[in-house]
């Protein structure tokens, strides 16, 4: 019986690694994505960013508007999940934020806004976000914090 067990979970363990391992085009799709070659061959160039898409996330943030929107904020952190996996495509979505942030003629009462569009990219989206914002955080907080500052 003992025997039987053995040759059961064997069989068992030997059906569950076929069924686990993806079928040989998937495989290969899943490859290609990851070396940054398309099924074809052809050279994928994964830092390329979207303008078109860049343009509608800009309007997405001007319509953010003085105060804190939550809704508004879950949907700009969701359009930026897209831009996650890239360094190019993380820093070019945060300069859209960034530029507004750090300047003196963007509304000073739309700056905590944006603030609060930073920490959701940090907290939810993470990705290559995390290191382009930690490199770049002290250079605009000070600015923020004293133009907000100033406003009161």
């Amino acid at each position: 019986m003992a025997g039987n067990a053995a040759g059961t979970s064997g069989d068992q363990q030997a059906g569950d690694d076929h069924a686990e391992q993806p079928p040989p085009a998937a495989a290969a799709a899943a490859d290609a994505s990851t070396a940054g070659v398309s099924n074809n061959g052809d050279v994928v160039d994964d830092d390329s960013v979207d303008e078109e898409q860049l343009e509608e996330y800009q309007e997405m943030l001007d319509s953010l508007g003085a105060h804190p929107d939550k809704v508004k904020i879950n949907s700009l952190s969701m359009v930026a999940e897209d831009f996650a996996s890239s360094t190019a495509q993380a820093s070019a979505l945060y300069k859209c934020i960034r530029t507004p942030l750090i300047s003196k003629q963007a509304p000073v009462d739309r700056k905590l806004s944006l603030v609060y569009v930073i920490d959701s990219l940090l907290k939810n989206v993470r990705g290559k976000f995390i290191p382009v914002i930690e490199t770049d955080a002290k250079a605009w907080m000070p600015v923020v914090f004293e133009q907000m500052s100033e406003e009161q």
